[in-house]
């Protein structure tokens, strides 16, 4: 039992920011839980689905079904579109964060910062952290570029 309740709070921290706040509830619900009351697993996976859908529902201040009525499009295209903006916007925020730390050492890309690694060894552990982001960062730009790319 007490797993289920670490991980509706897991759930409810991770969509409403709450977690503090779901945490002193759920920590009353648990005293208030009947030991000789039986719960199946599938019950409580089934009422954590049914938590989990209205948190969804409920972050957002209107439906996507009024925004795609308002502008004549589907509910589809309205997850499509939004999606695209994510990606495009994160796709952006990783390109201009590898793009200042490329500036910062004096090289424009990922494979130029390799080479002036290899180039000056005695320099590594004053630029290694950053070598070690541009990595991370080059790696998160090809993700979301295929990502962007099959979006259309």
């Amino acid at each position: 039992m007490e797993r289920v309740f670490l991980l509706i709070n897991e759930k409810l921290g991770r969509y409403t920011g709450n977690g503090a706040r779901h945490e002193r509830q759920l920590r009353a619900a648990r005293y208030n839980h009947t030991p000789g009351s039986h719960v199946t697993q599938h019950e409580l996976q089934e009422a954590l689905l049914r938590l989990e859908r209205k948190l969804l529902n409920s972050e957002l201040p209107i439906s996507l079904a009024d925004v795609a009525a308002e502008f004549s499009v589907g509910v589809p295209e309205i997850r499509r579109r939004a999606l695209l903006a994510f990606l495009e916007n994160q796709f952006e925020i990783a390109e201009a964060e590898r793009r200042r730390l490329c500036a910062r050492n004096g090289v424009t890309s990922f494979e130029e910062f390799e080479k002036l690694l290899e180039e000056h060894p005695e320099r590594e552990s004053d630029m290694l952290e950053d070598f070690q982001h541009v990595d991370s960062l080059t790696y998160r730009i090809k993700v979301l570029s295929g990502w962007l790319e099959q979006m259309g």
